[in-house]
C-alpha cells in the first residue's frame, strides 16, 4: 500500500453488515463492529409509517455523551439547530410513507472522539446532520433506532475502511 500526504492511500469500503427488517419495527438489531475500522459508513433505506427520525448510539452508551446539529431545507424554508448533552445522535428525518435514504460517515480513529456527518433526502426536503460522540474508545457496536415503525424490507448497511 502506498502512503499519501494524509496517510495510507485510499482503500475501498468493505461491507461489515447488511440488515434487512423481516418484520416492521422501530430498530435494527445491534450490529457488532470488528476492530480496526478507522472510517465507518452507515446507510439506512426505509419507508416510515409516519413522520420519523433516526438515531444512532455507539457501544450501548445511553449516557448524555452525544452532541448533534442539523441544517434542513425545503423549498425556500431553512431550519437549523444544535443539541448538546444528548443520549444519541440524530441521523435524519423521513416523511410518512415516503422512501427515505440516509448516509452517515463516522470517524473511528483510536484515541479520538467520534465525529459523524449525515445527509438525507425525502421528498423535496434535504437535511445535513453532524454530531460527535465524546468517547475515545473504538466503536464496537452500533444501534440504530427510528421514532416510528419502519416497513418490512427496510435496510441498514454498514461499511468500513481499515487503514
Amino acid at each position: 500500500m502506498s502512503t499519501g500526504i494524509f496517510g495510507p492511500a485510499y482503500q475501498a469500503f468493505q461491507v461489515i453488515s447488511k440488515e434487512t427488517l423481516a418484520i416492521a419495527g422501530t430498530s435494527f438489531a445491534p450490529v457488532a463492529i470488528p476492530g480496526g475500522y478507522t472510517q465507518l459508513k452507515l446507510v439506512v433505506q426505509s419507508v416510515p409509517a409516519a413522520a420519523a427520525a433516526w438515531w444512532v448510539r455507539f457501544n450501548g452508551d445511553a449516557g448524555a455523551n452525544y452532541t448533534w446539529q442539523y441544517h434542513q431545507a425545503q423549498a425556500a424554508v431553512i431550519e437549523a439547530n444544535d443539541f448538546g448533552g444528548q443520549t444519541h445522535i440524530k441521523l435524519g428525518e423521513g416523511k410518512s410513507s415516503v422512501p427515505t435514504q440516509l448516509a452517515t460517515d463516522i470517524g473511528n480513529t483510536p484515541g479520538q472522539e467520534h465525529p459523524t456527518s449525515s445527509t438525507g433526502a425525502q421528498g423535496s426536503t434535504v437535511g445535513l446532520y453532524g454530531g460527535r460522540w465524546a468517547d475515545t474508545s473504538e466503536i464496537a457496536q452500533i444501534d440504530i433506532e427510528c421514532s416510528q415503525i419502519m416497513a418490512i424490507g427496510s435496510q441498514l448497511i454498514i461499511l468500513g475502511v481499515r487503514y
